[in-house]
């Protein structure tokens, strides 16, 4: 799984949306490569009992289509080569176990155990979600415009792209030395 945290990381998804990724979500034959955002992983009801389930997005914005930064290409192949089935609906990341959708409390536990791996204790309270946010901040410090970090996050609400536009002691660097 440690592509989810590449994707969360370097492309801003929301945990959801990650575990929702399929086979045909991905496009590396073109250039440039396009991930297809669609679905999300989410916790619902089947035949009457909780499971995980693949849903709508959050909103209609979230729906989009991401080009694929270059330096992931190669992990996104391998994830593909092999751990992904060759039909188009196949899940990008299931559990270990169950070859289901992953829940959000599984990948969040590896997410724990690899930050104690790492042992930097910087990292010790950082969630899931913050790599999101770490990817759409650094998106907006390196001039994305409103409208870019709308696409990139797949938000509607002007408010909610604010929250990655904060400064920041080196952003305010870089301003006045631009």
């Amino acid at each position: 799984h440690r592509l989810s945290v590449l994707i969360a990381g370097v492309m801003g998804l929301r945990e959801g949306e990650v575990l929702g990724l399929q086979r045909g979500d991905v496009e590396l034959g073109r250039s440039p490569a396009i991930l297809h955002v669609r679905r999300s992983a989410k916790d619902g009801t089947v035949n009457g009992h909780k499971a995980r389930v693949l849903g709508d997005l959050k909103t209609a914005g979230s729906r989009r289509d991401l080009e694929i930064p270059e330096p992931l290409l190669a992990d996104m192949k391998r994830q593909l080569d092999d751990y992904v089935d060759s039909v188009p609906t196949a899940l990008l990341f299931t559990g270990v176990r169950s070859r289901k959708i992953v829940s959000g409390q599984s990948i969040r536990n590896e997410f724990n155990r690899a930050k104690k791996a790492v042992g930097d204790p910087e990292l010790m309270d950082m969630h899931f979600h913050d790599l999101r946010h770490c990817a759409l901040t650094y998106f907006a410090q390196d001039g994305a415009t409103v409208g870019q970090l709308m696409k990139l996050g797949g938000h509607t609400n002007l408010k909610t792209v604010a929250v990655y536009q904060q400064s920041s002691a080196d952003a305010d660097e870089r301003l006045r030395n631009a």
